[in-house]
């Protein structure tokens, strides 16, 4: 009875603790590691579009360009380069 107790007030809300520690924190933190400026470019447009297709938050059709344009500066640095 005393390994029971022990097992399921110590071990088992332990190995839950590491395995939301590895997946909320170190995977995320290697995520944000690997992610450039071009990624979060090329993101923007999608949150914007989802953001006008959820009819609760009105944006106006100047935000839609926005995307455009941050395409367009995207592609005017590489060639800079």
């Amino acid at each position: 009875m005393r390994q029971w107790w022990r097992r399921w007030t110590y071990d088992v809300p332990l190995a839950i603790g590491d395995a939301l520690w590895a997946v909320c924190v170190v995977q995320f933190a290697a995520l944000l590691d690997r992610l450039t400026l071009r990624q979060v470019i090329a993101w923007i447009p999608v949150v914007i579009l989802i953001l006008a297709y959820y009819h609760r938050i009105p944006i106006p059709p100047e935000l839609m360009l926005v995307g455009d344009l941050l395409a367009y500066i995207d592609g005017c640095s590489c060639w800079a380069c």
